[in-house]
């Protein structure tokens, strides 16, 4: 897949449905039945920080953001997904390169975090991320916790 196959806007409230669908597609492996609500109630947040879809043949097919945790002094990705049948095409990828630029464009001295689990932390080191800590079942049981962080520069 290239990045001219896709189209990247901005995430509006017409999306919420099919985020939510593209998040079932994703469970029960890569998330637990609770972040279910956090990532419904994510999407309906006003002062919600960057958040895109990904359009494929004009069909939203992934979505994921960014945030700024300022009490850490660190920026991140957030609710990262790919509609499950289009996993390994490189859609997250393309998807992931369009959030650490934003990153970079819009804190451009912040170190970088996301928090992910064991079925895509290799996914996220291809992306310049380090594991500094993992929980075992910290989203939920079987679903490992797993803290990265980038710097900046990378």
């Amino acid at each position: 897949m290239k990045s001219s196959d896709l189209t990247i806007r901005e995430y509006a409230t017409t999306h919420r449905e099919t985020c939510l669908a593209i998040f079932d597609s994703n469970r029960p492996k890569y998330f637990a039945e609770p972040e279910r609500e956090q990532f419904a109630g994510w999407l309906d947040k006003t002062d919600r920080p960057t958040y895109s879809v990904v359009e494929l043949d004009n069909e939203v097919v992934a979505c994921g953001g960014i945030y700024l945790d300022e009490g850490r002094n660190q920026t991140g990705l957030a609710w990262g997904l790919v509609r499950s049948d289009l996993h390994s095409r490189g859609i997250g990828r393309i998807m992931t390169q369009h959030r650490v630029q934003q990153m970079r464009d819009q804190f451009p001295d912040l170190t970088q975090r996301l928090e992910t689990s064991q079925h895509t932390f290799h996914f996220y080191e291809k992306m310049g991320f380090q594991t500094v800590e993992i929980t075992p079942d910290g989203f939920g049981p079987g679903i490992d916790r797993y803290d990265m962080t980038r710097q900046p520069t990378l």
